[in-house]
């Protein structure tokens, strides 16, 4: 036992020296750099985020957080596709050519936003910059599958597997992102055409040309590789609830139609008053004293810092309420205990942004109501508390609130989720 722990030690040892000799190999400006580059990760970073080096054995030296180890003398195309596949939380930069191609990516411009930069004085790598990884809109929502082909005997053939939509509900502020898969063997050059129409009416209500869909001539679309079409739906404010159709048109050269029109999705524009139960994204069963109910809500589960957060709640009015009451959604950070929580941002308001008192609600009707909570640029990333209820608007007295279980809620405080902030 004791000659495992000494060669333990040792190995310990030697493993710690081997890293002083890297710190040493490395200029004394740059390992300044890599130092604040460390500290701001320590203030900042979550413990569990990970960091894209291309010294790993330095870095291990310097900081505590997960380290991914990307090609030390790669070229772009190598530091790409290393970041694409392992998807850091964040990573370092050095000023180089492979690196003023990865920053110049369209995919890194997406997924990778700029923190913070340090300067290495005299040194030809400087500035360094610690970039963070975000979200894609394009990324998130749910992938529906097509299976559409379009054929012409002159221009060719084109396959469109799938589409990924962000939300199937349209409400003003709030885009609908739409990634198109497509693949073809075309030798002609395409202009696609997308439509939002009314499904009732026929209604135009949006439209947009591509003449390079997928960012390149159809023509010269690879056959081994599928194309990405992308489409971001802004709702007009005026836009009535209903149902909508989003479609994709081709035109040839020649402005003759290539193929039907596909309906890529189904659209909705809920209304904020309805006689119709909705289906909200997270259904809930929480009673608000005898004659209210919270059914549901919809919301991101995700956020970067800076990013509004915008949440709808689908209240139940089962009774007539004669008094008016304010709706407060509450976000705390999450820590222990709860007492010790802080509020980090809030939204107290009569319902339907100020134009739906709960005296107007009658019995059976169903109210969508959307709060926008500002999030501070400058919020640690980390993990979130959303609680909601409602409260009498002259006493500020809560109301109380019940599970489905008939359980009553501490505090009259309905815990929603836990937003993660990233």
């Amino acid at each position: 036992m004791k000659a495992k722990a000494s060669r333990a030690r040792a190995l310990c040892g030697l493993l710690c020296l081997l890293a002083l000799a890297a710190c040493a190999t490395v200029p004394r400006p740059r390992l300044n750099a890599y130092r604040e580059l460390a500290a701001w990760l320590e203030s900042h970073a979550l413990p569990s985020e990970s960091v894209g080096v291309q010294q790993r054995d330095v870095w291990t030296r310097l900081t505590g957080q997960p380290l991914v180890t990307l090609p030390a003398n790669g070229d772009t195309f190598a530091l790409l596709k290393s970041l694409q596949e392992d998807r850091p939380d964040y990573c370092v930069a050095s000023r180089s050519v492979a690196w003023e191609g990865v920053q110049a990516s369209p995919w890194f411009q997406e997924h990778y936003r700029q923190v913070t930069s340090v300067a290495a004085v005299d040194h030809p790598g400087s500035p360094l910059t610690l970039y963070r990884t975000r979200l894609s809109p394009y990324e998130s929502g749910e992938t529906i599958l097509l299976e559409q082909t379009l054929y012409d005997e002159v221009a060719g053939s084109m396959i469109v597997p799938s589409v990924s939509l962000s939300s199937h509900r349209l409400a003003p502020g709030e885009p609908v992102y739409v990634n198109l898969t497509l693949a073809g063997n075309l030798s002609e050059p395409l202009t696609a055409i997308w439509r939002l129409r009314e499904s009732a009416s026929g209604h135009l209500w949006a439209q947009d040309v591509r003449l390079q869909p997928g960012g390149a001539p159809t023509d010269a679309w690879p056959l081994d590789a599928p194309m990405s079409e992308r489409y971001v739906v802004v709702p007009p404010a005026e836009l009535p609830a209903g149902e909508y159709e989003l479609e994709l048109a081709f035109l040839r050269p020649n402005r003759a139609p290539f193929g039907d029109p596909l309906l890529v999705a189904t659209l909705f524009s809920p209304p904020d008053v309805s006689r119709v139960p909705p289906e909200p994204d997270f259904p809930l069963e929480i009673a608000v004293e005898d004659a209210l109910a919270l059914v549901g809500y919809d919301a991101p589960q995700r956020l970067a810092p800076g990013v509004p957060l915008r949440i709808a709640l689908y209240w139940h009015a089962e009774r007539h309420v004669e008094r008016n009451l304010k709706v407060f959604v509450h976000l705390f950070e999450r820590t222990e205990p709860m007492s010790a929580q802080s509020l980090v941002a809030q939204s107290d308001v009569i319902p339907v942004n100020w134009t739906f008192p709960t005296t107007e609600w009658q019995p059976g009707d169903y109210i969508r109501d959307v709060h926008l909570i500002p999030l501070d640029q400058e919020l640690p990333r980390g993990d979130y508390r959303l609680v909601v209820g409602m409260y009498d608007e002259l006493t500020g007295e809560r109301l109380p609130l019940r599970d489905r279980d008939g359980t009553s809620i501490p505090d009259n405080a309905a815990p929603l989720y836990v937003l993660l902030v990233r």
